[in-house]
């Protein structure tokens, strides 16, 4: 599945998308990307699943777009 990362979570990652594999949960998806770049855990980031922001813990699917969207500042 693609996952867009935005602001300082993209920075983290070195790109705005990556492709995971083998998650079928928001929660797995979380804890994979925390373990593969822990400067994660330092953030509140939401997460977006087709484009709608979700609260708590969420079934996910191959064909499902997922965005971690970062803190907005406004100005």
């Amino acid at each position: 599945m693609n996952v867009l990362l935005f602001g300082v979570l993209a920075d983290i990652v070195k790109t705005q998308r990556i492709d995971i594999e083998s998650v079928s949960t928001t929660d797995e998806l979380i804890e994979l990307m925390e373990e593969k770049y822990p400067e994660i855990k330092n953030y509140n980031y939401q997460i977006a699943v087709n484009q709608k922001q979700i609260e708590g813990n969420c079934v996910i699917s191959e064909n499902d777009e997922i965005a971690l969207l970062p803190p907005f500042a406004g100005g």
